[in-house]
């Protein structure tokens, strides 16, 4: 069994929801699609890490009046 490299996957999914005609016309832009997808996906999912937070950390209200 062979895998399927994204772009072949791409392809075909998106010849299972019927845009064989966009695909045929303009594939490049149907992969950045799916490219974007991907990266926005990837961007909920992972999780934060303590290094990404910025520092110091924030506070509100003005220096003098935290107690």
């Amino acid at each position: 069994m062979k895998l399927m490299d994204e772009k072949d996957t791409v392809r075909a999914i998106a010849e299972a929801a019927g845009l064989t005609r966009i695909l045929a016309m303009d594939e490049e832009d149907i992969q950045s699609a799916a490219a974007s997808a991907r990266a926005f996906r990837s961007a909920l999912v992972e999780k934060d890490t303590p290094a990404d937070e910025p520092w110091p950390p924030m506070t509100i209200g003005r220096p003098d009046d935290r107690t």
